[in-house]
């Protein structure tokens, strides 16, 4: 099935399809699994054994993590370094994963490591705004001390000379020794938050304000090379042909301020009384609450802008426009690395996952931990790459080979209401070695616990195979992915799952019969007319037929007027039936959707009306003239209905012109009116035209002798 046949199908299988038997297709959008566990999900939803991956720290070693691992760099012997906070603290792990503390300061964090070719170590802190360096053989000390507060990156070029990218001035420092420092570029932003050198040793340098990235000369003259329209460069990453590859981030959204106890758009605040000087006094008035508005403390957004995405990571080719990679709404990308095949991947937040892009430009992602931040990725020898993450600080070695096992759990699915299981389909490649046990398990409730039934038995047959699990609402399946002496792995293409809904009856209600008068006088020939109206609906959105009935109030037998109606208003046909008393009733089916065994009905029936066909009676009065005013007084009488509405016209075609009542409302069987027609009408004629609430009309022509 291609990607495009496959979305469609899960995009079908979530409309309502009633109590028909509905499908549901894997893979649907990605990032709505349960959970994924030693797998990598390819971005047309397949899913395969991840890399291995081994946590270093906290590992075993007796060495406390810090909960924020923000730098890396690797050493000359291939060993990792690790900066971070809350405390400032550096650790190396050596190739053997053997741990041990380099530097160790009061300062709130380090945001930079550095390397020099002699074995120093560089470290940034903040909010000191100092860079130390560590000896070979351990020893500190204070090495650059710029007037800034933050060092948030650092570089050497091939000459060890040693760049400090800082904030609040957005100023990068190169350093040429101990205390020896110059500014080497100075921008108009207030942030300097990440470097790098491309394969010709120019350095990269990337901003926070309009997040843009600089590509400096060796006398730090700059250009821009990306204006990413985001707040910050976050990390950067070159490539041995030039290529340069840069993530880009804007802050998460503002949340209204809340406080226990608040509710969902307020906050209250309890006021005491105070003296103006700290004197104990009486105080003149109580305690008292204000309640604040929270929408009140955050800007309106602009109707019709579009909402920027939370992140995205750009490809800069020389002599080519910036190519946005990979874009999120919900995902920031906080680092980037080049795998030993020259694959970027890509560490975010706050889900903790690595991506890797594809050569065809496709996002595996890569793994998943249960972390809320990738904070920063390296490259290591054989291979293998460092992952850095925060909250909590860990670190984690990925390796080129495959975990032997993994398992993918899926979203539930809500079927709406409970319904019993079909089978399963999947399509999968299983090379020699490999197995994929497919199983599923159902519940009542929308988080699985302890209700729910226990998992399915593997499923056998790919092309069909029972779903041996209780009636539910719910269903969510899983897959284990498991190798074994073998470097390949399985792979999982796609699933469905059917099932058929419980057939819930419909519902009728609101059943009224009302009556509709000609809207324009060239419907007068229609005469008086009748509509059944009612609301029906079905819980399983299966499409309803009606039939509609009558019966005279004093007998018991049912009429029928229509079958297999569709739609309400529903005319009657007055022809068919005799003036009297009379209730309307309708009954719904679903029948079309669940057949005749499924089937389900239901009926409600209306209030008494009037079948009334006979029009009122219009019984004119002599014209009058009075100070020259010509003065048609009328009568009009109804034997069954109220009179609706009088009118006038001094021609047949009209125009009509409505009339008052007498008493000023017409409510009775009978009403008087009085028409004023110029009394210079030449054709000494007018018509008159009454209804009642029927719909019956009745016109008349009016003569109009001279009044003496």
């Amino acid at each position: 099935m291609s990607r495009g046949a496959t979305i469609l199908a899960a995009i079908l299988s979530g409309l309502s399809l009633g109590a028909a038997p509905a499908t549901w297709v894997h893979p649907e959008l990605r990032g709505t699994d349960a959970g994924a566990e030693n797998v990598s999900l390819a971005e047309n939803g397949w899913i395969l054994l991840a890399p291995s991956a081994k946590e270093l720290l906290p590992g075993d070693e007796k060495i406390p993590s810090p909960p924020f691992l923000w730098s890396c760099a690797v050493d000359l012997k291939g060993s990792l370094l690790a900066g971070g906070g809350s405390d400032a603290v550096v650790l190396r792990l050596d190739r053997k994963g053997k741990t041990e503390p380099v530097f160790d300061n009061q300062a709130l964090g380090v945001r930079a490591l550095a390397t020099s070719v002699a074995g120093d170590v560089f470290v940034g802190t903040f909010p000191s705004g100092r860079v130390y360096r560590v000896n070979a053989s351990g020893k500190t000390e204070v090495y650059f001390e710029p007037e800034e507060r933050y060092i948030w990156a650092m570089a050497t070029d091939a000459f060890d000379r040693l760049y400090v990218a800082t904030g609040e001035r957005g100023l990068i420092y190169e350093v040429t020794g101990r205390g020896e420092g110059r500014v080497f570029f100075d921008s108009d932003e207030p942030h300097i938050s990440a470097l790098a050198a491309d394969p010709s040793g120019r350095l990269l340098a990337g901003s926070v304000g309009r997040g843009l990235l600089y590509r400096l000369d060796s006398r730090g003259h700059a250009e821009v090379i990306l204006d990413s329209s985001l707040v910050e460069i976050s990390a950067i990453a070159a490539a041995s042909d030039g290529t340069v590859y840069a993530a880009a981030i804007n802050p998460p959204a503002p949340q209204k301020p809340r406080r226990p106890g608040d509710t969902a758009d307020q906050m209250t605040i309890d006021i005491a009384p105070s003296s103006g000087d700290g004197v104990l006094e009486e105080a003149t008035e109580g305690r008292r609450k204000l309640t604040i508005d929270l929408g009140e403390l955050l800007p309106p957004a602009a109707e019709g802008t579009a909402v920027p995405p939370l992140s995205r990571v750009y490809k800069v080719v020389p002599g080519h426009t910036p190519e946005a990679l990979w874009t999120s709404n919900t995902e920031q990308a906080y680092s980037l690395s080049l795998d030993a095949q020259g694959h970027l991947l890509i560490g975010t937040g706050p889900f903790g996952r690595i991506y890797r892009v594809e050569p065809d430009g496709a996002t595996t992602e890569l793994r998943r931990f249960p972390v809320s931040q990738i904070t920063a990725l390296v490259a290591a020898p054989e291979g293998r790459t460092y992952a850095l993450t925060s909250n909590p600080g860990r670190i984690e070695l990925i390796e080129s080979a495959l975990e032997s096992t993994g398992r993918y759990l899926s979203p539930v699915r809500d079927t709406g209401v409970v319904s019993s299981w079909g089978s399963a389909r999947w399509d999968a490649d299983i090379p020699p070695g490999t197995k994929i046990d497919l199983i599923a398990r159902s519940g009542n409730s929308a988080v699985p616990d302890d209700t729910w039934s226990a998992w399915s038995d593997p499923l056998r047959d790919p092309k069909g195979s029972p779903l041996q699990i209780p009636a539910g609402r719910y269903i969510q399946w899983r897959a284990d992915l498991t190798k074994l002496k073998t470097k390949a792995t399985p792979v999982l293409k796609s699933v469905s799952m059917t099932w058929l809904p419980e057939n819930i009856a419909p519902t009728i209600r609101r059943v009224a019969v009302g009556a509709t008068g000609p809207a324009h006088p060239k419907d007068d020939a229609r005469g008086a007319s009748l509509w059944v109206s009612w609301l029906s609906a079905d819980a399983n959105g299966d499409p309803l037929r009606h039939a509609v009935s009558v019966k005279r109030a004093d007998e018991s037998e049912w009429r029928s007027l229509g079958r297999d109606v569709r739609e309400s208003p529903f005319e009657i046909d007055l022809s068919k039936l005799t003036e009297g008393k009379y209730v309307a009733r309708v009954v719904v089916d679903d029948g079309e959707a669940n057949g005749a065994n499924r089937a389900m009905t239901a009926e409600a029936t209306s209030d008494a009306f009037d079948v009334d066909r006979t029009p009122p009676v219009i019984t004119p009065a002599a014209p009058e003239e009075s100070d020259g005013q010509v003065a048609v007084r009328f009568a009009v009488k109804d034997a069954r209905s109220v009179v609706a509405r009088a009118e006038w016209a001094p021609e047949e075609s009209g125009p009509w012109l409505a009339l008052t009542p007498v008493d000023g409302i017409a409510d009775t069987p009978a009403e008087d009116f009085i028409a004023h027609p110029s009394p210079s009408d030449a054709r000494r004629r007018i018509f008159l035209r009454a209804a009642d609430a029927a719909g019956n009309v009745s016109t008349l022509e009016v003569n109009l002798s001279r009044p003496r």
